[in-house]
């Protein structure tokens, strides 16, 4: 039993480190604000960088989701981090208005990969009862990721903090080792993948924030717009009553014969 509990934390504490990196995306705000003074931008110009996060997010979330089915949850991941990662590299760089449009957009690919696949990979680590609480302490780590980063970048712009002449890009570096360090760690996890078939869900009675969580992670391309939690629970509700029944089947339909 203590192995089994070692063995869950080993893997728990790379996938929360995950949930770290998804906070990054939120630097975007505070960075736009940087840019557009040491640029001389617009508001125009400047609002283009946060809108580029939603566009690509709209863009890859439904295609992530078929990646995912075809290299696995854990390999989508990495390959999120591994976008974010460039995208947090090339700021040290420079900040010119078109690299920091790529970088920008680069993060925004990397969050979409990562926001689709990252809860369906921490539900094959932690399931039951426990799967919600999981999840929304996930969300609390991602929030202290983006509580951080005006801080960093204000310590990097009054020179609070030693920049090596990045001023408040400083951010980005401190940001890209986290990145780092979740690939490493990521990487030698070994977590197997279980399908969701046959699975029950979480408690239909969970708080709002874990069903938005858990749908989210099973069905990640749902219209949050037209779905709400009262649909999502009643969904769940019937779910676990007719997995209960044993009414649910998830084997694939055989084949018929052709007749000769």
């Amino acid at each position: 039993m203590e192995n089994s509990k070692n063995s869950s934390l080993s893997k728990l504490i790379p996938v929360m480190l995950c949930f770290f990196a998804m906070g990054f995306v939120d630097l975007v705000g505070i960075a736009s604000n940087y840019v557009k003074a040491d640029l001389g931008l617009s508001d125009s110009q400047a609002n283009i960088f946060p809108s580029l996060v939603f566009f690509w997010f709209l863009i890859f979330s439904v295609p992530t989701g078929m990646l995912m089915s075809r290299i696995g949850q854990q390999k989508t991941v990495l390959l999120s981090l591994i976008v974010t990662f460039a995208s947090l590299l090339l700021p040290v760089f420079g900040d010119s208005y078109m690299l920091m449009l790529i970088s920008f957009s680069l993060l925004g690919i990397g969050n979409a990969l990562m926001q689709t696949s990252l809860n369906p990979l921490l539900s094959n680590i932690v399931r039951g009862d426990r799967l919600a609480s999981s999840l929304t302490f996930g969300q609390f780590v991602k929030a202290i990721a983006s509580f951080l980063a005006p801080y960093i970048a204000m310590w990097g712009a009054t020179q609070a903090i030693p920049t090596f002449d990045l001023g408040w890009r400083i951010l980005f570096p401190i940001y890209m080792i986290v990145a780092v360090i979740a690939i490493l760690l990521l990487n030698v996890t070994q977590i197997e993948e279980e399908k969701e078939e046959g699975k029950p869900a979480i408690n239909h009675k969970e708080s709002s924030a874990a069903i938005t969580n858990y749908i989210e992670s099973v069905i990640p391309e749902y219209d949050a717009d037209r779905v709400y939690v009262s649909d999502m629970r009643k969904m769940i509700q019937w779910y676990n009553l007719l997995l209960d029944k044993n009414l649910l089947n998830f084997d694939e339909p055989e084949e018929e014969k052709k007749e000769e």
